[in-house]
């Protein structure tokens, strides 16, 4: 799965979080899809920023702020995350009771506050679990009418396809469309 975080550090920090989520994230097997930081977005060009906002959000499955120490950048891509209904994980390292944080209520929000690498770990570990999405095809029942259904068994029989595969390639097609 891909992984975008976004930290707090402020520089290049040895022993900061930052390196300690890309350590666990690489271990569970996952990639990074991008990165955004307050050193790095200090002075941005917003309109650019918004832009690279959504592109990299487009590519995640998951989201990682480290919020230990707040500012515009991690709110602004929290909000925007779940917008986009990414499941997002807010770690924060202390009180987390007098952010503006606290207050969200959205069930693809999960909040972990942590002391130490070890306990930062086993929150982003339990999260990775939690939404892990296997890499093998996912199997669910939809209802369609009869003309969809003779389309369906007409394709199928021409092109020796199963009606499956017909369909996930229509929305395979859609889903590019759609990101070009």
């Amino acid at each position: 799965m891909w992984i975008h975080i976004v930290d707090s550090t402020k520089g290049t920090e040895t022993d900061s979080p930052y390196n300690k989520i890309v350590e666990v994230v690489r271990a569970k097997g996952h990639d990074i899809a991008g990165r955004r930081s307050a050193s790095t977005d200090a002075s941005k060009d917003w309109p650019s920023f918004y832009a690279q906002t959504k592109k990299d959000l487009k590519k995640a499955d998951l989201v990682v702020v480290e919020a230990s120490d707040l500012d515009y950048t991690q709110g602004f891509f929290t909000s925007q995350a779940l917008k986009s209904k990414k499941p997002t994980l807010v770690l924060f390292k202390g009180d987390l009771n007098d952010t503006p944080l606290a207050s969200i209520n959205d069930p693809l929000l999960t909040i972990c506050t942590y002391s130490d690498h070890d306990t930062l770990e086993d929150g982003l570990s339990a999260f990775l679990q939690k939404n892990m999405i296997t890499t093998k095809d996912l199997r669910f029942n939809f209802f369609i009418d009869r003309q969809i259904y003779s389309y369906l068994r007409q394709t199928s029989y021409e092109t020796g396809r199963n009606k499956s595969e017909i369909i996930r390639q229509a929305i395979e097609e859609e889903i590019d469309k759609r990101e070009a």
